[in-house]
């Protein structure tokens, strides 16, 4: 059995895979299942599809920990956060693959902090009402 934090870091890089899979699903919707499996691409051309897709689930990280956080406080601000942020999240890592790695990095930690901000607001209500 695995320690508590450890288990709970691994939960979490399993959670995170939504990003990646979210971007995927837009991907094939907007150009097709045979753009994705299209036998004459060359390999730079999957390859080119992988590296973006890691820092994409690195960075769906940044959503899932603070909705993982506002979950253990409170239940259906994190479910709310979770139904407005995630999609706009996905847009917002679609419109940074443009800029490359750093802009994925960057939408989605600025789509992240909206889900840290209600983490943060419900653990100082919860502070102050063990106060």
């Amino acid at each position: 059995m695995l320690p508590y934090p450890v288990r709970s870091f691994l939960l979490s890089l399993l959670y995170s895979l939504w990003l990646p899979i979210s971007v995927m699903v837009m991907f094939t919707i907007r150009f097709g299942f045979d753009a994705l499996l299209h036998e004459e691409q060359l390999f730079d051309e999957h390859l080119s599809i992988g590296l973006f897709l890691l820092p994409t689930w690195l960075s769906g990280l940044f959503l899932t920990i603070a909705l993982q956080c506002t979950h253990r406080i409170n239940k259906p601000a994190a479910y709310i956060s979770g139904i407005v942020l995630v999609p706009a999240s996905v847009l917002l890592v679609t419109f940074g693959g443009l800029f490359g790695p750093i802009g994925i990095i960057v939408y989605a930690l600025a789509a992240s902090l909206p889900a840290w901000l209600v983490f943060g607001i419900f653990k100082l209500v919860q502070h102050f009402k063990k106060s």
